[in-house]
């Protein structure tokens, strides 16, 4: 459930649960842009579940509470040195989940210069939208599975 906290420095909440009414809003809203074929419209959305999902996950492995000004790359590694701490994980797999760091770093840039989340004068081209967002989300599919959170 993503929840308001009374301290406005804290987290942006947790992600949303599985079948909640956030969750299910976010994922239809994201679901008509991608119907839609305006991937750069979902960028702001997935953005906020990534904030909002990594905090959890930081949370979860003993990371403590993620401030309002973390932003999601700093989010990222936080999730990465706590949860890799607690894990023996393969060379190869730490490899990879640390390199998703430098990604959610650049979809920064990406939400506050080229999507809807702002007043900019360009927005991200149609095709690098589709494939920024099928990117991020394969990372999210693997960070939610089993391996990753259990």
């Amino acid at each position: 459930m993503w929840r308001c906290r009374s301290n406005p420095r804290a987290s942006h909440g947790t992600a949303p649960a599985p079948g909640s009414r956030e969750a299910d809003e976010l994922v239809a809203s994201i679901r008509r842009d991608l119907d839609a074929k305006k991937p750069h419209a979902t960028l702001d959305r997935l953005h906020t579940y990534c904030m909002k999902r990594f905090a959890s996950l930081v949370r979860k492995h003993g990371g403590g509470e993620c401030g309002h000004d973390d932003p999601l790359h700093s989010r990222v590694g936080r999730y990465v040195k706590h949860f890799g701490a607690q894990r023996n994980l393969l060379q190869m797999l730490e490899r990879i989940i640390k390199s998703s760091i430098s990604v959610f770093e650049a979809m920064n840039d990406i939400r506050n210069n080229k999507s809807l989340a702002h007043d900019n004068p360009e927005l991200i081209d149609h095709d690098e939208a589709r494939f920024i967002f099928d990117s991020i989300t394969a990372i999210l599919r693997s960070v939610d599975g089993r391996r990753f959170e259990d």
